[in-house]
């Protein structure tokens, strides 16, 4: 049976994408393929991010296998060495290393805790880096994850707009009953941004509340925001008696390749928290995250082999079909990226 469902609608040309966040990120070199490409993220000095093809010229080795020495990043093979430009600056036997020898390089920033790579045909625009300044305010607590899931980041983005699902796939991590039928609304604001908002009262309080809040029910409003090409904002309002708490997080997608994506998640609350609560936070994230992966790789992998079917929609898939509009104008405005090499 033939099929339109597909998970990948192409890259989008001039932007910018998470390559790490600046924990993950130290003197030694970070493999991560971004786009297709390999790349290898690193520190030549403190405060300094570089991100560089992770290929050597000489004998097509990983950089990421190699070692910083005085700044540059040295091939442990036969050791030529790359300024964070890229040029070689050293390669033993060669008096002055040529062009051929230079590798690509990436523009760069770090960010709001991100670490932000370019891809793109035209010059870097640091103005297009979205402000998420809250994120390293010391008015909000929290902590940054990690993980590469196993499906396009369209997937993936649709996921998390979707709230319904909290109720049934994440009963005792991230969501509980009651998200299902509960009042939401989602549209595309005037400038491209495409908007879930869902209400619960009487929700008993989630595993990622409950040691937030000692109420027996609480009133929360989960308010997801995509802005293109793959920034998702989240903030969740807890309503509890005497005491009104917000939790936001920035949830960046960045292509691996066509069918798996990384993916970084936060959750910062706008009060202290302890240690514990710190780490509560966490492992129940991180096992949502795990529930997620387990339906959205059988979904990819339905995709790849030509097995899935046109979906039939529910009104709870309103924002994730609003965002795949928006996404196929978006691309249809600014052009399509096209990966300069195949990653590993």
């Amino acid at each position: 049976m033939s099929t339109r469902y597909t998970a990948f609608d192409g890259y989008p040309d001039n932007q910018w994408w998470v390559a790490a966040h600046s924990g993950e990120v130290t003197d030694k070199p970070l493999p991560r393929i971004l786009l297709e490409e390999a790349c290898v993220i690193y520190r030549p000095g403190p405060g300094q991010i570089a991100v560089l093809e992770d290929r050597c010229p000489h004998r097509q080795i990983p950089l990421s296998l190699g070692s910083l020495v005085d700044g540059s990043l040295r091939c442990n093979y036969h050791g030529l060495r790359f300024g964070a430009d890229g040029h070689c600056v050293h390669a033993p036997g060669v008096a002055r290393p040529t062009a051929a020898l230079s590798v690509r390089s990436h523009p760069a920033i770090e960010r709001h805790g991100y670490v932000w790579v370019w891809f793109g045909s035209a010059p870097a625009d640091a103005s297009r880096i979205p402000d998420y300044a809250w994120q390293v305010s010391p008015d909000w607590t929290g902590r940054i994850g990690y993980a590469l899931i196993g499906c396009s980041y369209l997937l993936g983005m649709e996921n998390v707009l979707d709230t319904s699902h909290f109720a049934y796939l994440h009963p005792n991590s991230v969501g509980s009953s009651g998200y299902a039928d509960a009042p939401f609304d989602s549209w595309i604001e005037d400038d491209g941004t495409v908007v879930s908002k869902r209400r619960v009262e009487g929700l008993k309080p989630s595993g990622l509340f409950n040691r937030l809040t000692d109420a027996a029910t609480v009133t929360l409003t989960d308010e997801m925001r995509w802005q293109a090409p793959s920034y998702l904002r989240l903030q969740t309002t807890v309503e509890a008696p005497g005491a009104t708490f917000r939790m936001r997080g920035l949830a960046p997608y960045t292509p691996e390749r066509r069918g798996a994506h990384h993916h970084w998640f936060a959750h910062f609350c706008d009060f202290p928290l302890s240690t514990e609560q710190q780490d509560v936070i966490t492992r129940v994230a991180h096992e949502a995250i795990e529930e997620d992966r387990a339906v959205l790789e059988v979904n990819q992998s339905r995709i790849d082999d030509g097995t899935a079917h046109e979906p039939v929609m529910l009104p709870g898939d309103k924002a994730a079909i609003l965002m795949r509009r928006r996404n196929r104008e978006f691309l249809a405005q600014i052009g399509r990226y096209a990966p300069v090499r195949t990653g590993r």
